[in-house]
């Protein structure tokens, strides 16, 4: 059975609009070189049917590859245009990533981290109001102060909360026409990362883990509306425009034209 990727691709270009770019954030992060491996991360989505990068060690931003690009890496400094959709993806922290992404957030309470890992905190734990009571916290993981242990379960419902603020799937962001010079550190620090690994022509699903991502204060309007959750992953589909296609316009006849270039057989995938 034959899939036509370019009419995918030209789907992919009609759900977007144009509207301001939430992926704008500060990064400190240098594009490091990707990593192909077994999973150590629950909660991005990668599909079966594609390769899974590894961008960073600890599994924080994955990339799959839907669609392989042309030539080379484009080189720091140079400016590229892309499409892409932001939307909010699923999220089942393992207890390392509860340490990495929830605790390390939790004022003065990094000293628990070997407790969190002993008793497998992950997050169907963490966010369990019946597990994560404050006897737990107590008497399992050895929080003598109150007022720490009853910070530290509030904190837990707090999360539990924001995890029901929007849906899984919500699109947050989207732009079929965008301008951006590669490492200008003007992006949340995943996509970034992610950037700098594509090739021209490339279509990729960019997973972002909320420590490279928005962490924990998430994304609002100025008044106060939720747009990001606080601690949520995130899938930014993109597509980096081929080489000598400068607008929507152009990539738009790119990809109405001869199909041959992007039929795949998905029985070969």
């Amino acid at each position: 059975m034959t899939t036509r990727l370019r009419t995918s691709l030209s789907l992919f270009l009609f759900a977007v609009s144009a509207s301001g770019s939430l992926a704008f954030a500060p990064s400190i992060n240098n594009a490091p070189q990707f990593v192909r491996q077994e999973s150590k991360s629950s909660c991005l989505y990668i599909s079966p049917l594609a390769s899974k990068d590894y961008l960073t060690e600890d599994g924080g931003v994955q990339k799959e590859i839907l669609f392989e690009g042309k030539g080379g890496i484009p080189a720091k400094g140079t400016s590229v245009i892309m499409s892409y959709a932001g939307s909010l993806a699923p999220n089942n922290w393992s207890s390392q990533e509860v340490v990495d992404c929830w605790l390390s957030e939790q004022q003065g309470l990094d000293h628990l981290k070997d407790a969190f890992l002993d008793s497998e905190i992950d997050e169907a734990k963490l966010t369990n109001p019946d597990e994560f009571t404050e006897d737990f916290v107590t008497n399992t993981l050895d929080v003598q102060a109150k007022i720490q242990c009853k910070k530290l379960v509030l904190a837990a419902k707090r999360l539990a909360s924001n995890r029901g603020e929007l849906p899984y799937g919500h699109m947050f962001d989207s732009n079929p026409e965008y301008s951006y010079k590669l490492g200008s550190n003007k992006l949340i620090k995943g996509m970034e990362i992610g950037l700098a690994t594509m090739k021209p022509g490339e279509w990729s699903v960019i997973s972002i883990r909320s420590d490279y991502g928005y962490g924990s204060e998430g994304y609002r309007k100025a008044n106060g509306d939720v747009i990001v959750p606080p601690f949520a992953t995130l899938n930014f589909e993109v597509q980096l425009y081929p080489e000598g296609i400068t607008d929507l316009k152009g990539l738009e006849e790119y990809l109405g034209g001869g199909d041959e270039a992007f039929d795949i057989d998905i029985n070969d995938v």
